[in-house]
């Protein structure tokens, strides 16, 4: 609704409802899988594809050993190397 107000596309509540239930995580989450051919869900684990995550802070602990944290670690230093910008942080 705040993007509807902000845009004023005059939307009504029940169809930013529906627009939004469309976009959520799970039901585009659902739509892709459906979409993924059988041959290609083969190379999963458990044939589940997940292209879609949740996004939670240090999930990456439950999916990569040790030895693929230290490879990523070393890849990314490589890769960024030449990467000049810095960001500062701030507490509000």
């Amino acid at each position: 609704m705040k993007l509807n107000d902000y845009l004023e596309t005059g939307c009504s509540k029940e169809l930013c409802e529906e627009i939004a239930k469309a976009c959520g995580f799970n039901t585009l989450k659902k739509a892709r899988e459906e979409l993924i051919p059988e041959f290609v869900k083969d190379f999963f684990k458990e044939r589940t594809p997940s292209f879609y995550r949740k996004g939670d802070v240090g999930d990456w602990k439950n999916h990569f050993t040790v030895a693929m944290n230290e490879q990523f670690d070393a890849e990314y230093k490589r890769r960024m190397s030449n990467y000049k910008t810095s960001f500062k942080y701030t507490l509000w």
